[in-house]
């Protein structure tokens, strides 16, 4: 009785040019489908970062074009945006100035007044800018937000109006008998400042606590090491802190425009990195730490 033959499989029938062909689509079909599902989610998020600086460069960029001024946008970080909450959130910016004159790159030169006619800068001279820069977001479709506007004059501005489009807040300060007498940023929030001011809220507490008015304060933590940390205020005007955590809290130790006392310094064990010099009145020197 004879045995029956065995049927060949198909893949028995592949030429070996064959089979490394399919092996190489299989190749090709998972690289495909690697770049489709994997790779956009290992991307560092220091690209989602740049490509957002560049969109609010190219912002202010535009305005500048629009309002036929030529000047340098500059990275800024002293501008924050107050949320329905009421919490303030610092922003990570770009920023343009405009006066009355080139100053470098860093101002560019608006309307036909000289340095010497600051009286003029009011508020004449200063609505029609406005408008220009609210016609130029609005016509790029930005909103603007009531909670950051204020339009009635402070010691510090003439006036703040508060666009914003997606993630991207813009804020056009103008301020009287200045030069310069706009400064326009536009940035995102920067969340890891925050959470560096949230540890630090006890010394924002501290400095909050102190007469300022109506002016709200510009809280910054420019260095975070153990049980120690510095940074810096703008407001009116401006000046550097220094906090030493005692008993679990950080605390104020220093705060001002010149070098501490190095007497301070030294009996509260600051470390030399957190603090470019100190003032020794018995030598009347500077004594610089790094």
């Amino acid at each position: 009785m004879k045995k029956k033959a065995l049927s060949k499989k198909p893949q028995d029938d592949l030429t070996p040019q064959k089979r490394l062909l399919y092996v190489l689509f299989a190749l090709v079909g998972l690289i495909v489908m690697y770049l489709i599902f994997v790779y956009p989610r290992t991307l560092p998020s220091e690209t989602a970062v740049q490509t957002q600086t560049l969109e609010e460069a190219h912002v202010l960029e535009g305005l500048a074009r629009f309002l036929d001024v030529r000047v340098h946008v500059t990275n800024y970080t002293y501008d924050d945006w107050t949320e329905e909450s009421g919490l303030r959130v610092p922003l990570s910016s770009k920023q343009i100035l405009l006066g009355t004159s080139d100053i470098g790159e860093n101002v560019g030169r608006y309307g036909s007044l000289l340095s010497d006619q600051l009286d003029q800068v009011t508020a004449d001279f200063l609505t029609p800018l406005q408008n220009k820069i609210t016609e130029y977001f609005e016509s790029n479709g930005f909103v603007q937000n009531e909670a950051n506007t204020s339009l009635v004059p402070n010691d510090l501005y003439f006036s703040t109006v508060a666009f914003q489009k997606n993630n991207i807040r813009c804020l056009s300060h103008l301020s009287q008998m200045s030069d310069p007498f706009a400064y326009i940023t536009c940035g995102t929030f920067d969340t890891h400042q925050l959470e560096l001011q949230k540890e630090l809220s006890n010394v924002l507490n501290e400095q909050q606590s102190q007469n300022w008015g109506d002016i709200p304060l510009t809280f910054r933590v420019n260095k975070l090491d153990g049980d120690f940390a510095n940074g810096s205020i703008a407001s009116l005007g401006g000046y550097q802190w220094i906090a030493k955590k005692i008993d679990g809290v950080f605390t104020t130790v220093w705060s001002g425009q010149d070098y501490p006392l190095c007497l301070d310094m030294a009996e509260h064990e600051v470390p030399a990195s957190m603090y470019p010099g100190c003032y020794n009145p018995e030598t009347q020197e500077v004594q610089n730490t790094y």
